[in-house]
């Protein structure tokens, strides 16, 4: 069958999963990659990105996150409790996959960046997983930002929808801010009130939703990664490109 490996940051407790760049998970599957894992722990080492030509295009806070901390390329045939690990009855590589972070959609993200990195992804989206492909979808998504803020991506899969929990605590409403730029709400305040509006309308037009509201997020985000990178970009913790 194979051995499998990931590379794993002992440093910071930090790993990138192949799979996650369109890779398999055997040395040679990822090691040989021409546009994958090899690229994201290169921007992942890097001391000094975005000096020169050839250097990705970002400036994400990422790129130079692992430079200097002690990194191995681990196995699952590895010995049980080998001098990384802390727990005696386990290696690395099972170590890392159940205690440390998985940082390779934060990688993807900065890699996608770059327009020549996402042509090259797009041209290969036939062959990637289901998984991988549908991330890179959402994370091109959420590249069509601008300005640090999340404004209406183009068509309904780029609505931007808010939950608000009702005074009682028993439901929550939706509110959506359309492509067109309407915001509608499904509460019986907006129902039924002939002008439109409530406060869940107001708190959206008015920019303090984020603080009001239970959630937020963008139709058409189809991964879990994906909608963590939505809530990193609304923290201002990775910034939003303008294109």
């Amino acid at each position: 069958m194979g051995q499998y490996h990931i590379p794993v940051n002992i440093t910071k407790k930090e790993f990138l999963d192949p799979h996650m760049f369109g890779d398999g998970l055997k040395l040679m599957e990822f090691g040989l990659s021409g546009c994958g894992t090899l690229s994201g722990l290169t921007i992942l080492l890097s001391n000094a990105n975005g000096r020169g030509g050839g250097d990705l295009h970002s400036e994400n806070p990422i790129i130079g996150h692992w430079a200097g901390d002690q990194i191995v390329i681990a196995g699952d045939y590895g010995d049980e409790g080998e001098e990384f690990t802390q727990n005696p009855s386990e290696n690395l590589y099972d170590e890392a996959n159940k205690n440390y972070k998985d940082v390779s959609a934060e990688v993807l993200f900065a890699l996608l960046e770059d327009k020549y990195v996402c042509k090259t992804y797009k041209n290969e989206m036939q062959y990637l997983l289901s998984s991988t492909k549908a991330l890179i979808e959402d994370i091109i998504l959420l590249h069509n930002t601008k300005e640090n803020k999340l404004p209406l991506l183009m068509g309904s899969s780029g609505d931007e929808i808010w939950e608000f929990k009702s005074n009682s605590g028993n439901r929550v409403y939706k509110t959506i801010k359309h492509a067109n730029g309407n915001v509608t709400c499904n509460c019986p305040g907006w129902t039924k009130n002939k002008k439109r509006r409530c406060w869940h309308t107001t708190a959206v037009l008015n920019g303090t939703a984020e603080t009001q509201s239970v959630s937020h997020s963008i139709k058409g985000i189809q991964t879990d990664d994906g909608q963590r990178l939505l809530e990193k970009m609304l923290k201002g913790e990775i910034p939003c490109v303008t294109k």
